[in-house]
Parts: C-alpha cells; sequence; structure tokens
C-alpha cells in the first residue's frame, strides 16, 4: 500500500506501478540532510525513488528520485524548496541517481487516467479460462477489435460477460493486449493481440 499526501502524489505511484520500464519504486525512500538558508541544520524527504528495467538496454534510466508538487507550490514556495532540491541534486550525484521534479502537467495526461484504470485490474489474476475465452474471441476479430467487440463475441450470457470485462481489462493492464495508451480508453477503443 503506498502512501501519499497529495492527489498528484497518488497520481505518480499509480504511473510508476503502472510503468512496464520501472522494475520498483519506493515512497519517501531517504532523508537528505542540508543547511536551510537561515543557517541550520535540515532535512528533507523526496516522494519517490524508481529502479528501472535492465531490458531498456545500454541507456538504460538511471534510479530515479522524483518530488512531486504542483506549479503553484513550487512558484509560491520556490526560495524555501531551492535549497532542498540542491541537497537533492547533490545526494544523487554521489549515488549516480538523478533527481527530477514532477508536476501536474506531466500528470494530467490520458496515460496517467488509463493507468489509474488499468492498475487494480492488473493486481488481480482472473481464472485461466476467462483469460482464454477473451483472448479466443481477439484472435478471432484479428485486427478489428475493440473491448466491447470481444466481450460480445467471447458470450452471450450478462453474467459470463460481465465476468469477463475484469479479464479483459487485466490483459491490456499486463500488455498481452495492445490498446493506444496515450488516448482515453473506453470500450470502443482499438485493442490487438500482442505475439510474444
Amino acid at each position: 500500500m503506498v502512501q501519499y499526501e497529495s492527489i498528484p502524489e497518488r497520481n505518480m505511484a499509480y504511473f510508476l506501478e503502472f510503468s512496464a520500464g520501472v522494475k520498483r519504486f519506493v515512497e519517501q525512500p531517504v532523508k537528505i540532510d542540508y543547511i536551510s538558508p537561515s543557517g541550520n541544520p535540515a532535512h528533507y524527504t523526496p516522494d519517490f525513488l524508481a529502479y528501472f528495467s535492465d531490458d531498456l538496454g545500454p541507456d538504460k534510466i538511471k534510479p530515479t528520485l522524483f518530488e512531486v508538487k504542483t506549479r503553484e507550490i513550487l512558484k509560491k514556495n520556490w526560495n524555501e524548496l531551492k535549497p532542498k532540491f540542491m541537497a537533492a541534486i547533490r545526494y544523487c550525484d554521489t549515488k549516480g541517481w538523478r533527481f527530477k521534479i514532477i508536476t501536474e502537467v506531466e500528470l494530467n495526461t490520458p496515460y496517467v487516467e488509463n493507468a489509474k484504470f488499468l492498475v487494480p485490474y492488473m493486481r488481480k489474476t482472473p481464472s485461466i479460462g476467462l483469460i482464454e475465452n477473451v483472448m479466443d474471441a481477439l484472435r478471432e476479430l484479428e485486427d478489428h477489435a475493440t473491448p466491447a467487440h470481444i466481450i460480445k463475441i467471447a458470450a452471450n450470457d450478462f453474467y459470463r460477460k460481465a465476468a469477463l470485462i475484469p479479464a479483459l481489462w487485466f490483459l491490456v493492464a499486463t500488455r498481452f493486449i495492445g490498446c493506444e495508451l496515450d488516448k482515453p480508453l473506453t470500450m470502443d477503443s482499438p485493442v490487438w493481440y500482442i505475439k510474444s
């Protein structure tokens, strides 16, 4: 269960959990000591630390320490926040990490909305029978599939259709079924079989 202190932090947690390139992430991972502008010792705790998959190749992304703040808060509190962020940059340099500030601009996207929708389905594996039923219907439709078409072909019974919907979204969330994640996802979105 991820702890968060704001809606942008919650959205970032969904983004990190859903992103295929993220191997794992930790919330409030480190406490960084620094000297405040008044000259007093202080500490700062960034929001997330993400580790990325080795599958990203030789140019893989370094572990990244993320701070999530709205643009309004950044602008209003910049003088107070800047020393914290500079301390985080220095800390990351010693670890071989990156430091990145994320705002609502990066998080208010169809991709993040889709992540928020799909992550709950990703967390619960449906029965193999439901998965096979969805995949058989998708193969039958070939290149002209939508979630609505798949469910219509996969079952005639109302209750079976209702049981198939979570299985379909699980397969989308786990990348067995492809879709355009940068566009809002609906029952009429184009989807396709991803060959392994």
